[in-house]
C-alpha cells in the first residue's frame, strides 16, 4: 500500500509494502550509465512544516518536524497538523541533543508511542551524521518507522547499523530556491525521501513547490540514466537524460551556460514539452524556444519511433513486512496509550478465590469473595464482599479487616513491556501462535538485571491491534516470605469507539511461601466477566463502595493496603489507608481424636501465633504452645547473597506417651515401650532458581525410652541417644504442580541391640537413610468448588521399628486407620480431597486415599484405601468447626475384626 501523497511506501505494521519494480522494452535494448551520484527526483520530495509555521504545498507531501524534547502540548500541535496538511509523517529532531542519554531516549520513546497511540501517522527521526554510531539508538529501532540523515552521512555505516530500516535523506537548507535545485539534491544510496526545508510566505517559494508539484509524475522515483537518446541546445548546455519507469519516457535535465532558443533530439520523437521556467510543445527531432537561460525539464515521448510498439511491465513483489521484536514492543506499548486515553474509569466485577494447604488441616484452606476493581485516575481500589473462609461466612464488624495478613511478593521495579528510563528486559521473538481464536506474536522477555525483582517469561500480542492477550510470567530475585510467584494472565480483546481494548478475564497465580520449617503452596485465581467503560456514575458507586461493610483495599506503590472505615462527622472520607498491613496472626485450636488404638479419646488443645515480620525486621517466627506439646520455628530474611536465609525449628513433648508395637495390624502389648521426643533442626534455604530452591539442614534429635508397666521384662529397652542427621531438600514449581525430594543422613550417637531377641545385627542400624519425593497438585474449579492431590513415595536404609516410617493421625496421615498401626520401609501414598459449599453455611468435604506399602516385618506388599468425609461450619463468637470421619477397610481393630474408623473434631478461632 502507498502511503499519503503518493509517496513510495514507508514501512508500517501489518501493511503491504513495494519491494521492486521491473521495466522492460520490447526489440530496443539500453544500457544504464551512470551520468550523476543520484538522479533527480521530484516525487522523492517531502516539504518540512512545523506547528505555527504551516506552509501551503499543493500536491507535495508534508511531515511536520518538531525538536525531539518537545512538550506534550507540542507534540499534540504537531498530530493536529497531519489532518489539515495531509502530512505523511512526524519527524522527531534530535540533532540538538547531542549524545543520546537515558533521559533523553526516554523522551524519545514516549513522544513516539504517544504519536502512534494517536493515529496511523509514520514517525521518523532526525540525526547528524555523528550520531548513528552512538550505540544508544538501538534502543529507539523499534519506535520509529525511518531516520533522517545528511547526505554526506557514511552510507556504508547507515547500512550496517540500520539494515532494513528506511532512510530518509536531509537536504541542506537553501534561500533562493529552484524546483530543479531541489529535486536534483544529492541523496543517499536507496533514500527515495527527500526532506526539504523552504522559507515560508514568499512568493518565488510557493512557484517552486507548485513546479515540484506538477514535476512529480514526470521526475519519479527509480530514473536511470538513458545513454541511447541525445539531446544537444543551439548553445552550449549541459543535458542529462533519463528513463522514467513507468512511462518509459525520455527526461532530460537541461541546463544552460548561455542564452539558447532550440535544442535538438536524437533519435526523433512523436512529442516534445518543456516545463519549469520555459514553457513549450513540439514534435520530431527539433524544439524551438524563447531565448533562456534557465535550467528546464524536457520530456521525450515516442523516442523509439512508435509508442504503439513500446509498452512497460511493472512487477509488484510485495509480502507482509516481518516486524522486529523491538517494534512488535513499542506498537504495543503504542496500543496501551490508546487504551489508556480511551479509558478515564473502569469498574470490573468478577470473583477471587485463595487456596492452601495448611499443615494440620484436613482439606484445603480456601478463601474466596465477590471483587469489584474500581480503577480511576491515578487510583485502583478493590472492593470484596461476601468474604468466606472455606465457603462460610463467619462473623465480622462491618469494613474490618480480615484477620489473615496480606503476604505478598515484593513489586516489581519495572514491569516489561512497558517505556522505562533505562532497558530492564531482554525481549525476543518466539514465533507465532493463535490465543482465543486470534493470531499472535510470541514475545519472551528476561531481565537485564539479575539483582533486580523483575519478570521472566512469555507474552502473547495480537498481531493486528497490538493488545495484550496472555501473559505467563515468573517474577525473580525475590527475598520476602514469597519465594516464588508464577502468573498466568488471560486477556479479552474488544472494540469499543473504534479502538481496540483489552480487558483481563483470568489471573491465575502461584505462589510458594517458605515458612521456617516447610513452604506452603499458595493457588490464586481471580476472574473477571464484567467490565464497565468510563461509567457515568462511577464515582457515586465508588462512594457507595467506600460507606458500605465491604472490604477495601488500595493498589499502592508499596502493595495492597486496607482502607478501614473513619468517623465521617467532620464531614471528611469514610475510609481511611491503613499505612501497613498486619502481619501477625493468633489461632486457637481445640479438637478431639477418637482413634481404635487410644482407649479414650485424646483431647487436644493449642495456641498458635505466626508473625511474619517480627520487629520490622523480615524474621518469621512460628510457635505453638498446647499443653504438653510446644514447637517454635524461625527465619531470617535472605542475608548470604540475598539468596540464602537461616531458619531453625524446636519441638519437644513434656510427658512420656506409648510406642506401641504391631504386626499384621495386632498390638503386642508386650513390646510397647513410653517415649518421649525433641528435636532441634538448623537449615539454610536458597534460592537456585525463581522456581528452585534447596534446604540443606542439620537435624539433632533425642527420644527418651522407658519400658511401660505392661512391658515384657525380657524386653530390651533401646538406648536413649541423640541423633544426628543431614538433610537435603529440593522444592519447585510449575503452575498448580509442586514437587519436593529430599534425602537424609542420620547417626544415633551410641545404640545397643534391643527388644526380646537383641542381635548384634540390630547395630547396623546406628547409620540409616531416608529418601522421598512427594508431588502436589491444587485445583480450582468454581468459587464454590477446590480440591487438592498429593502424592508421596519414601524409602530407606537400614532402618528399623524406630526410624521406619508410619502413618499417623496428625503428620502422613492415612484416612481410616489409627496412628502408628502401620509401619513400612518403603512405600507410596495417593491422597486427594474435593470440597463443594452449597450454602454459605456448610463446607463439605470428600477424601480418598490409598497407601501402597512394604513392611518391615513380611517384607510383602500391601495396599490400604482409606475413605473420608467431613463437614464445616461456622460457630458463634466467630469460631469454624470441622468434623472429621474417616474409614480404613483393610484397618484392624484392637479385637482383631477389620475395618477401622477415625474422628475428629476440630475448632478454630483466629485472633
Amino acid at each position: 500500500m502507498l502511503d499519503r501523497g503518493g509517496l513510495r511506501p514507508i514501512a508500517r505494521p501489518g501493511r503491504r509494502w513495494l519491494v521492486g519494480a521491473v521495466a522492460f522494452v520490447t526489440a530496443l535494448p539500453f544500457a544504464a550509465a551512470a551520468q550523476e551520484a543520484t538522479p533527480p527526483c521530484a516525487a522523492c520530495v517531502v516539504l518540512a512544516i512545523a506547528p505555527g509555521e504551516p506552509q501551503t504545498a499543493p500536491g507535495v507531501p508534508t511531515a511536520v518536524v518538531i525538536p525531539a524534547s518537545s512538550a506534550d502540548d507540542t507534540v499534540a500541535a504537531a498530530l493536529s497538523l497531519v489532518p489539515q496538511f495531509r502530512a505523511v509523517a512526524i519527524i522527531l529532531d534530535a540533532r540538538a541533543v547531542g549524545a543520546l542519554t537515558d533521559e533523553a531516549r526516554y523522551r524519545l520513546r514516549t513522544t513516539a508511542t504517544m504519536i502512534r497511540a494517536t493515529g496511523d501517522t509514520a514517525i521518523g527521526v532526525e540525526l547528524l551524521s555523528s550520531q548513528i554510531r552512538d550505540p544508544s539508538l538501538d534502543a529507539l529501532a523499534g519506535y520509529v518507522d525511518f531516520i533522517v540523515l545528511p547526505a554526506d552521512a557514511d552510507a556504508a555505516a547507515v547500512a550496517t547499523r540500520f539494515p532494513g530500516v528506511a532512510v530518509w535523506t536531509d537536504a541542506p537548507p537553501t534561500e533562493l530556491p529552484s524546483a530543479l535545485d531541489v529535486i536534483a539534491r544529492a541523496r543517499l544510496p536507496n533514500s527515495d525521501h527527500l526532506l526539504v526545508r523552504l522559507p515560508s510566505g514568499r512568493t518565488d517559494v510557493l512557484s517552486a513547490i507548485a513546479a515540484i508539484g506538477t514535476l512529480r509524475d514526470m521526475v519519479p522515483a527509480g530514473l536511470t540514466p538513458l545513454p541511447e537518446v541525445r539531446v544537444a541546445c543551439d548553445a552550449a548546455c549541459d543535458a542529462a537524460v533519463y528513463l522514467n519507469p513507468q512511462t518509459l519516457d525520455a527526461i532530460a535535465i537541461v541546463r544552460p551556460r548561455q542564452a539558447i532558443t532550440r535544442v535538438t533530439v536524437a533519435p526523433t520523437a512523436s512529442a516534445l514539452a518543456t516545463f519549469g521556467a520555459v514553457q513549450a510543445r513540439g514534435a520530431g527531432a527539433r524544439l524551438d524556444l524563447p531565448p533562456t537561460s534557465a535550467a528546464f525539464v524536457l520530456q521525450i515521448r515516442g523516442w523509439r519511433g512508435s509508442t504503439s510498439e513500446a509498452f512497460a511491465t511493472g512487477v509488484d513483489v510485495t509480502g507482509a513486512r516481518a516486524l522486529t521484536v523491538d517494534e512488535i514492543v513499542a506498537r504495543h506499548q503504542a496500543a496501551r496509550a490508546r487504551q489508556e486515553r480511551a479509558i478515564q474509569t473502569l469498574i470490573s466485577t468478577g470473583s477471587t478465590v485463595l487456596t492452601l494447604q495448611v499443615p494440620g488441616f484436613p482439606a484445603p484452606l480456601a478463601v474466596t469473595a465477590h471483587t469489584t476493581v474500581f480503577a480511576g485516575p491515578g487510583q485502583t481500589d478493590i472492593e470484596q464482599q461476601q468474604i468466606r473462609v472455606n465457603g462460610l461466612a463467619l462473623q465480622r464488624g462491618a469494613g474490618d479487616v480480615p484477620k489473615l495478613p496480606l503476604i505478598e511478593p515484593e513489586r516489581v521495579s519495572a514491569p516489561p513491556l512497558m517505556i522505562t528510563l533505562t532497558d530492564a528486559y531482554a525481549y525476543a521473538l518466539g514465533g507465532r501462535q493463535r490465543v482465543n481464536g486470534r493470531e499472535a506474536y510470541v514475545v519472551s522477555f528476561t531481565p537485564r538485571e539479575s539483582q533486580q525483582t523483575l519478570f521472566a517469561g512469555r507474552a502473547w500480542i495480537d498481531r493486528e491491534t497490538f493488545v495484550l492477550l496472555k501473559t505467563d510470567a515468573m517474577q525473580t530475585a525475590l527475598r520476602g516470605p514469597i519465594a516464588s510467584s508464577h502468573e498466568i494472565d488471560e486477556y479479552e480483546a474488544t472494540e469499543r469507539a473504534g479502538v481496540t481494548l483489552s480487558f483481563l478475564r483470568r489471573a491465575e497465580i502461584f505462589q510458594v511461601y517458605v515458612g521456617p520449617a516447610q513452604s506452603i503452596p499458595i493457588h490464586r485465581v481471580a476472574t473477571f466477566d464484567g467490565h464497565e467503560v468510563n461509567a457515568a456514575d462511577y464515582a457515586s458507586r465508588l462512594d457507595a463502595a467506600h460507606r458500605s461493610d465491604a472490604v477495601l483495599l488500595r493498589d499502592t506503590p508499596q502493595g495492597y493496603r486496607f482502607l478501614v472505615p473513619q468517623s465521617t462527622a467532620a464531614g471528611g472520607d469514610p475510609r481511611r489507608l491503613l499505612s501497613a498491613n498486619r502481619e501477625h496472626v493468633t489461632t486457637v485450636v481445640v479438637g478431639s481424636l477418637f482413634d481404635p488404638n487410644i482407649s479414650v479419646p485424646l483431647v487436644f488443645a493449642g495456641v498458635s501465633y505466626v508473625d511474619f515480620n517480627l520487629f520490622k525486621t523480615g524474621t518469621q517466627l512460628n510457635g505453638f504452645f498446647g499443653g504438653t506439646y510446644a514447637r517454635l520455628s524461625w527465619a531470617t530474611r535472605p542475608f548470604i547473597a540475598k539468596r540464602w536465609r537461616l531458619s531453625g525449628d524446636a519441638a519437644g513433648v513434656a510427658v512420656s506417651y506409648n510406642d506401641r508395637a504391631f504386626r499384621a495390624g495386632i498390638e503386642h502389648y508386650e513390646e510397647n515401650i513410653r517415649q518421649r521426643p525433641a528435636q532441634l533442626s538448623f537449615a539454610l534455604v536458597g534460592t537456585i532458581a525463581p522456581d528452585l530452591r534447596l534446604r540443606a539442614a542439620y537435624d539433632l534429635g533425642y527420644t527418651r525410652y522407658t519400658p511401660t508397666d505392661g512391658t515384657a521384662t525380657n524386653f530390651v529397652v533401646p538406648a536413649s541417644t541423640p541423633v544426628h542427621g543431614a538433610r537435603l531438600t529440593l522444592e519447585k514449581e510449575h503452575g498448580p504442580w509442586n514437587a519436593t525430594a529430599w534425602v537424609s543422613v542420620n547417626r544415633r550417637q551410641e545404640w545397643r541391640p534391643w527388644g526380646l531377641t537383641p542381635s548384634a545385627a540390630q547395630l547396623d542400624a546406628r547409620v540409616f537413610e531416608r529418601f522421598g519425593a512427594t508431588l502436589t497438585r491444587s485445583i480450582v474449579w468454581s468459587p464454590r468448588a477446590v480440591a487438592h492431590v498429593e502424592t508421596a513415595w519414601m524409602t530407606g536404609r537400614r532402618l528399623d521399628r524406630f526410624s521406619q516410617f508410619a502413618f499417623g493421625s496428625f503428620d502422613n496421615p492415612l484416612r481410616g486407620y489409627p496412628s502408628v498401626s502401620i509401619r513400612y520401609n518403603t512405600g507410596a501414598v495417593v491422597r486427594s480431597v474435593a470440597t463443594w459449599t452449597p450454602t454459605a453455611h456448610v463446607r463439605l468435604d470428600g477424601f480418598g486415599d490409598l497407601g501402597v506399602v512394604r513392611g518391615f516385618d513380611d517384607g510383602r506388599g500391601h495396599i490400604y484405601p482409606g475413605f473420608g468425609a467431613a463437614v464445616e461450619a461456622p460457630a458463634p463468637l466467630g469460631w469454624l468447626l470441622a468434623a472429621e470421619w474417616g474409614y480404613g477397610p483393610r484397618g484392624v481393630n484392637t479385637n482383631g475384626t477389620p475395618g477401622t474408623q477415625v474422628f475428629r473434631v476440630v475448632g478454630y478461632k483466629v485472633f
